[in-house]
């Protein structure tokens, strides 16, 4: 009897401790979760902007490629040719 007591003597301060600590916990977990949402939705904005810059650059590399292999054969062509009659 006396340990039932006891533990009430401990339980009712420390409910009184909980309970506003949940009302606090609730709304910053509501928040949590709203940044968490937006977090999402941006990446959802990031990954194809990221997907477009990433085939832009492709295509990038690709015509400086084919650049430097016109110009390569441009120089061959010009230096190792027989010069006109």
């Amino acid at each position: 009897m006396i340990g039932w007591l006891v533990a009430f003597y401990i339980l009712i301060p420390a409910l009184h401790t909980f309970i506003p600590a949940l009302y606090t916990f609730i709304p910053a977990l509501n928040t949590f979760i709203s940044a968490l949402n937006t977090f999402i939705t941006a990446l959802h904005t990031f990954i194809p902007a990221l997907n477009t810059f990433i085939t832009a650059l492709h295509i990038f590399i690709t015509a400086l490629h084919t650049f430097i292999s016109a110009l390569h054969i441009f120089i061959t062509a010009s230096t190792h040719s027989n010069p006109p009659l």
